[in-house]
């Protein structure tokens, strides 16, 4: 039981360093040992992702999927009905509009 009650103790003691933005200190309180290795492939999937967004968002489509190594988009269509039922919504009345602001 006490070290349960150490364990709990610790973790939120590394939570009040990581909110206060002593990440450093957080993990050496909560013997956490990063693994920096993995950063570099991690920013890079990342910086991948955002240039296929920023490209999607200019209309580029082709080009985006291009950059996510993509042949096409699977296209996931399925009816109102079919997404209700999914959902567990089968039979509720839905109802939708727009409207201008």
């Amino acid at each position: 039981m006490r070290k349960w009650i150490e364990n709990i103790e610790k973790t939120f003691a590394a939570v009040s360093f990581a909110e206060a933005a002593e990440h450093d200190t957080a993990m050496e309180i909560a013997a956490i040992k990063p693994d920096r290795s993995k950063v570099p492939k991690f920013l890079k999937a990342i910086q991948k992702i955002f240039v296929a967004i920023t490209y999607a968002e200019a209309g580029c489509h082709d080009m985006a999927l291009e950059f996510l190594g993509k042949d096409t988009v699977k296209s996931n269509e399925q009816s109102l009905e079919t997404f209700l039922n999914t959902v567990g919504l089968k039979g509720v009345r839905i109802s939708y509009g727009l409207v201008r602001v």
